[in-house]
């Protein structure tokens, strides 16, 4: 039996508060082949935020020079501009191509990654987790983390060397007015730290009721025919609205706090942004300062004050990617019941033998499936399994492939347990014909060959 969306909530709200931006650590492995592409992009970070931090120099000298009437010297500062310009654009669309290749590469490999580990997992995994909500992490939670490392994650590093680069400059330009602008920095922090811990939990919770819906329609949709036939469409439909629309409450409370925080910081930067300025303002008309160092401050703060509001909304960001990288991390490292051994032997034809075997399905442990089923199948012998609809029929079948272990008794094929073969080299010797065919998105020859892509056509 699938599990439900409400344990999805319950599962969100007790693991909230433990999910930390630290998770993000999990991604590194899979930067580590492209560390050429990484130095390429902080390179060209550093290049575009560098020559950003250069303009307000600039700024100053043609406004002072104004002043003085100095024409040649005008020339060469605007002449310089176009120069600096150059390099800022040269520096910003290499970043783009780098930062962007990097991110979907890194992203195509973890769903590779993921899906290799979740193909290879048996059913008896996929009875404690939908299909569609592991089919929403390897889209939604990736998609998220593509964001991330494409986009937030350069941004991020770009407006940290904003601020840290601008706080230099702010205090070599004027001691006096950076002491005014750090007395606000506590009132910028505090928000963060207040409600981020609130919006990390909201972050999470909304994914999870993201994968939830995901998992439900899936669910519908695969069993179309059943859903259909039982005239069901309907109570399908409820539910189905009903948990997505549980994902549309979270994701609005999510989008309510991550406004508050980001409103209270533009609104405490840019206020003392201004007050610095007044101060500044009677400093030029007392003579204290210049015009051109006054705006050369001011641009310096502004740059130092919009790269903070930045930071909150980009921490924000990585508080979600934290969150889809924990739901990630879980699937890589997700423990099946059912294993390979760690010495196989190989596998060989031989008899089939049921002794003893005892079974019951995961999601139902009080009703036996199997109750001490013994029998032997010699090479060259036909049987066939008759019984009523729940006798076991299939449930031998599935057994016998490994999708499940038996609680009790043992399976051998050949003579050998199959717990001490490998799965892939026994199922090997085993051709299977299903009740109800599956057919996949290929063309008919392809279908036919899904169980031997090397069989060759008959002449």
């Amino acid at each position: 039996m699938a599990r439900g969306p409400k344990s999805v909530a319950d599962v969100a709200e007790d693991r909230a508060s433990s999910k930390q931006v630290g998770v993000l650590r999990a991604l590194v492995p899979y930067f580590a082949p492209y560390k050429l592409l990484v130095i390429l992009a902080l390179i060209a970070l550093t290049i575009t935020a560098s020559v950003s931090l250069v303009l307000p120099l600039a700024a100053r000298q043609v406004i002072d020079g104004f002043a003085v009437g100095d024409v040649a010297l005008l020339n060469r500062y605007f002449l310089g501009a176009i120069i600096v310009a150059a390099i800022f654009a040269l520096g910003t669309g290499l970043r783009y191509y780098v930062v962007t290749r990097l991110g979907e590469r890194v992203v195509a490999d973890i769903r590779k990654a993921i899906f290799e580990r979740m193909i290879g997992m048996s059913p008896a995994y996929f009875e404690k987790l939908m299909t569609g909500e592991v089919l929403s992490r390897i889209t939604t939670d990736t998609t998220l983390i593509l964001s991330v490392v494409g986009s937030s994650a350069s941004w991020l590093l770009r407006n940290m060397l904003m601020m840290s680069g601008g706080l230099v400059m702010m205090f070599w330009t004027s001691p006096k007015l950076t002491g005014l602008v750090l007395l606000i920095v506590p009132l910028i922090l505090g928000p963060i730290l207040a409600l981020g811990r609130k919006l990390r939990g909201l972050s999470r919770k909304n994914q999870d009721w993201i994968a939830a819906s995901s998992g439900k329609a899936s669910e519908s949709l695969l069993s179309v025919q059943t859903v259909q036939a039982f005239t069901h469409e309907v109570r399908s439909l409820s539910e189905f609205a009903g948990v997505t629309e549980k994902a549309f409450d979270s994701a609005k409370a999510r989008i309510k706090v991550r406004a508050l925080i980001t409103m209270i910081i533009i609104f405490v930067a840019f206020s003392g942004v201004m007050g610095v300025l007044w101060v500044g303002a009677i400093d030029v008309r007392s003579g204290v300062t210049s015009a051109g160092q006054l705006v050369q401050f001011v641009i310096y703060a502004t740059i130092v004050a919009s790269s903070t509001a930045a930071l909150s909304e980009l921490w924000s960001e990585l508080q979600r990617a934290a969150g889809a990288t924990e739901r990630l991390v879980e699937l890589l490292n997700a423990q099946d019941t059912i294993a390979d051994p760690q010495n196989p032997r190989a596998p060989k034809a031989g008899a089939v033998v049921f002794d003893k075997v005892n079974f019951t399905f995961p999601n139902r442990p009080d009703a036996l499936a199997l109750d001490k089923v013994s029998f032997t199948i010699n090479p060259g012998e036909t049987v066939a399994l008759v019984g009523p609809s729940g006798a076991g029929k299939s449930t031998i079948i599935q057994m016998l492939q490994r999708f499940y272990d038996p609680q009790e008794g043992q399976i051998s094929f050949g003579g050998i347990a199959l717990p001490e073969m490998e799965r892939s080299a026994f199922r090997r010797f085993m051709a299977l014909v299903p009740q109800d065919p599956v057919i996949f998105a290929c063309s008919a020859y392809d279908n036919i060959l899904f169980g031997r892509p090397d069989a060759t056509k008959m002449r």
